[in-house]
């Protein structure tokens, strides 16, 4: 389990720094939606400096993976994906997508009341303290709690 979690860490750094385009300071752009000096250009920006373009979906399948996640949001550029786990280790019906763009931002909202098999999902926007909470939740749990998929080199 424990490399499962360094995977999981090692994959939120890069993330981090693909949208952050690369890493502190040196860049003429800066990430807008983070104020915390991180910059090196290219990364997201967006003209609402509030915004980070995440949504959190409310009604999910307990049975769903990142995959059938990905899938709801086919059309959208999906970057992550994170499926939170109630205290008794089983997925709680909620999770959190982050998107690559403001348009992306846009398409996922509108997928709101939209269902998933015989599921109706709520979606709306989140904050990045919300998707970091949730990743900081999966990454803390107790070995065996998390059971959602993974990327192409997923393995169990």
């Amino acid at each position: 389990m424990q490399m499962q979690q360094m995977q999981q860490m090692a994959q939120m750094a890069q993330m981090q720094q693909a949208m952050m385009g690369g890493g502190m300071g040196g860049g003429q752009k800066r990430a807008r939606y983070d104020g915390d000096g991180f910059g090196g250009g290219g990364g997201y920006t967006s003209s609402d400096a509030t915004t980070f373009p995440a949504v959190k979906v409310r009604g999910l399948p307990f049975e769903a993976t990142e995959f059938d996640v990905t899938n709801f949001f086919e059309g959208v550029a999906v970057i992550d994906v994170v499926l939170e786990v109630a205290p008794d280790g089983r997925k709680a019906g909620t999770g959190y997508v982050v998107l690559g763009s403001d348009e992306a931002l846009q398409g996922a909202l509108a997928r709101n009341k939209q269902s998933m098999g015989r599921r109706y999902l709520e979606v709306f926007s989140a904050s990045k303290a919300e998707y970091y909470a949730a990743v900081a939740a999966i990454v803390t749990a107790s070995p065996g709690d998390y059971q959602g998929g993974g990327g192409d080199n997923y393995q169990q």
